[in-house]
């Protein structure tokens, strides 16, 4: 008697979809609960070490560079701006859920995978096809993810100084994105991760924190 073949080209019935898709959910969102408290944990736990010792980014930021900074952010900012205005968002909701969108979208999107890895690559491969450069080894990855993070901090200098942290805490979350996006992550997951920040934060703090 011939046996019956399994047909695997047909989709799987909606038992095993919705199954994977509970799955990956739960995943994910384990992953992204163990990444923000791990950023939390060490930001919290670190920061004041930092600052007792005088180490915060301020002191290490030319004055000179205040003026291109605030030129680059002012750039930056007009889309959250043109967002806020028409939708008759107030400053917190902005900072809270429009902010953690755009930036994660400027910076490990726009600046961190096209500026800094693809575009670089496509010339390269373009104008030397035989000389094989790599913009994916691991100390490129890692000299990446140092540099988004350097300027994602550089243009936050408003956390900068002693009295706001020292930036520590802006640059602790910022590599760990960027660190993320060079393992493999996508910018939707570094934005969530971002929203949980920006909106969980200042609750926790408050439970923690406060006398």
């Amino acid at each position: 008697m011939g046996s019956i073949k399994r047909n695997d080209s047909n989709p799987p019935g909606w038992g095993s979809t919705l199954w994977n898709f509970a799955r990956d959910t739960v995943n994910i969102s384990a992953r992204a609960v163990s990444v923000f408290a791990s950023d939390y944990i060490m930001g919290r736990s670190l920061t004041p070490i930092m600052v007792r010792n005088g180490i915060c980014m301020a002191n290490f930021m030319p004055e000179e560079s205040l003026s291109t900074i605030n030129t680059i952010n002012r750039v930056l900012i007009r889309p959250k701006t043109m967002i806020q205005t028409t939708f008759n968002f107030n400053d917190e909701q902005t900072a809270n859920s429009i902010a953690p969108v755009l930036e994660e979208f400027q910076f490990r999107y726009l600046l961190q995978q096209l500026a800094l890895r693809d575009i670089p690559q496509a010339l390269l491969n373009r104008h030397f096809p035989d000389n094989h450069y790599d913009l994916n080894t691991v100390s490129i990855k890692v000299l990446r993810a140092l540099v988004t993070a350097l300027i994602f901090t550089g243009l936050h200098f408003q956390y900068a100084d002693c009295e706001n942290g020292g930036g520590f805490d802006t640059f602790l979350g910022s590599l760990i994105y960027s660190s993320l996006i060079e393992v493999g992550e996508s910018a939707v997951f570094t934005a969530t991760l971002h929203l949980l920040w920006n909106q969980l934060t200042p609750s926790l703090d408050r439970l923690l924190y406060s006398a």
